[in-house]
């Protein structure tokens, strides 16, 4: 929740950024939460729960924020589009974190 919730805090401070647009997959489970949030900003904001098309999506990205899973992170990689990728606090032996120190 903190990542989706820290994209939605810094909206109002991209709307300055020309021809941005946020693609948010904010997932299952917090959808119900924050699926329904009013976003009022001059920005080109879309939110969905789960994305079935993630290649199209991940080949149209200039940035991705993201947890840093094996899965993501290895397509993130393979396709060389410049990422933050936060680990998830807490995850089993650390792996997230042991995989970005590599």
């Amino acid at each position: 929740m903190k990542i989706n919730k820290s994209i939605l805090n810094a909206l109002p401070d991209l709307k300055e950024v020309p021809n941005l647009t946020i693609y948010h997959i904010i997932g299952s489970r917090d959808w119900e939460e924050m699926g329904k949030v009013n976003i009022d900003v001059d920005i080109d904001y879309r939110a969905i729960e789960y994305e079935e098309q993630m290649p199209i999506v991940l080949n149209s990205a200039d940035l991705i924020v993201s947890r840093a899973g094996g899965s993501i992170t290895a397509e993130i990689n393979l396709l060389g589009i410049p990422s933050i990728l936060i680990p998830l606090p807490g995850a089993p032996g650390d792996h997230q974190t042991k995989m970005l120190n590599r």
